[in-house]
């Protein structure tokens, strides 16, 4: 895995070996073992035969037999494709997406099923623009990654809770039917699910702003932002152009979050947007947790051919000085 940038504060902690194809390497050692009891069985008859001449074998003798046998073992070790592991802790840089994919989060992605999300603006209902948008995010993440997806009204429903894989065919399912949107409520239950969780969480919250129930969002929006110091783990897309939505504005600031607007975009719009709310989210989610120094994994495949290599010339060494 290429870190780009996010190598800038690196220290080792772990080198070691592996194989990526033991298989081939037990495949290859019946083979090994029948070409060793021969040498051994050869060595044992010239044993013989020097001793009924009243010699004896010389030490330098046994060494080529046993140069033998170690590059023997190092053929059947390259041949399970052996590698080094050098294992590192590298910190994250916010745009580094391979790196932020590689890190755990939980992700609740609350969406807004209220009437005012089925208007039509132009061709495209907002409702079709949360769903096509959640659908881009959802393709961003890794699929070690938790995702918790709730509908909200006047209160939440949790319609999907997995991977990223898992809560695709779930989006489906949304729809914009309810009287209520209550987007503090909304934004309360999510920062809860966000505090409640064991690894890296962050919250999306996807409306069109139009908000005409429960506790006013500003409100809660600025209990959230005493919890934070800094910028908060939470974001706010807002879909359509309803009139309603400047309030979101006021609550993205007063939660200390992000604002993005999605509009009654599509296709690489969606995408471009879902990538970036990805990679600002998802760091401040790690930055919350301080957990934005992570471990990756380099491997190095120069050691089977340092084997095969000395395998190889160990036999064929032994062969001209000792046939």
């Amino acid at each position: 895995m290429v870190l780009g940038e996010a190598s800038l504060l690196a220290t080792t902690s772990i080198f070691g070996i592996g194989f990526d194809t033991p298989l081939y390497m037990l495949a290859s050692l019946p083979g090994a073992l029948m070409v060793f009891f021969l040498v051994l069985r050869a060595s044992r008859l010239r044993r013989r035969y020097v001793s009924l001449l009243g010699g004896r074998v010389s030490r330098g003798v046994l060494l080529v037999e046993a140069s033998r046998i170690l590059g023997l073992a190092l053929l059947v070790l390259s041949a399970g494709t052996p590698y080094t592991v050098d294992v590192k802790y590298v910190e994250v840089k916010p745009g580094d997406i391979e790196a932020l994919r590689s890190v755990g989060a939980l992700h609740v992605i609350l969406v807004d099923n209220s009437i005012s999300m089925g208007y039509s603006e132009g061709l495209t209902k907002r409702i079709d623009v949360a769903r096509d948008f959640i659908r881009e995010y959802l393709l961003e993440l890794n699929e070690t990654e938790r995702v918790e997806i709730y509908s909200f009204s006047s209160t939440t429903k949790l319609l999907c809770k997995g991977s990223p894989t898992d809560c695709m065919e779930y989006l489906d399912m949304l729809n914009a039917s309810e009287r209520y949107s209550a987007i503090g409520t909304a934004l309360g239950a999510g920062i809860s699910r966000m505090e409640a969780a064991k690894e890296p969480a962050l919250v999306l919250l996807v409306t069109d702003g139009g908000n005409n129930y429960g506790p006013d969002p500003r409100d809660v929006a600025r209990g959230i932002g005493q919890l934070f110091t800094d910028k908060s783990p939470i974001a706010i897309v807002k879909v359509g152009n309803d009139p309603r939505a400047s309030v979101l504005e006021e609550v993205s600031g007063l939660a200390k979050g992000f604002l993005y607007d999605a509009g009654v975009s599509g296709g690489d719009v969606l995408d471009d947007l879902s990538e970036e709310v990805y990679t600002s989210v998802k760091y401040q989610a790690l930055e919350a947790r301080a957990e934005t120094r992570i471990e990756v994994e380099s491997k190095d495949y120069s050691i089977q051919w340092v084997f095969a290599v000395l395998g190889i010339a160990l036999i064929l060494a032994s062969l001209v000085i000792y046939p």
